[in-house]
């Protein structure tokens, strides 16, 4: 979360221009911390690193991503639309 008010901050402070804010969660921490990063005005996109969430977990990298990495993938989609 401190992340994404960081980045806001700093455009804010250089720019007038609109530039849009992509979450990329990439780890457990990212997944577990979603509510709280859907909260945040101003996030625009989340986007799922399904092989860098893989590695955290030290799981085997592969075209088929396990049940692991898809269960993440679905509870962030869930949140994700929940939060529309």
């Amino acid at each position: 979360k401190q992340d994404i008010l960081d980045v806001k901050d700093f455009i804010a402070q250089h720019t007038d221009r609109y530039i849009g804010i992509i979450a990329k969660i990439e780890n457990q921490e990212g997944v577990d911390n979603i509510d709280e990063i859907l909260a945040i005005e101003g996030i625009d996109a989340v986007n799922f690193g399904p092989v860098d969430y893989a590695v955290s977990k030290n799981l085997k990298v592969g075209y088929a991503m396990g049940d692991e990495v898809k269960a993440a993938f679905n509870t962030l989609v869930e949140k994700a639309k929940a939060a529309l």
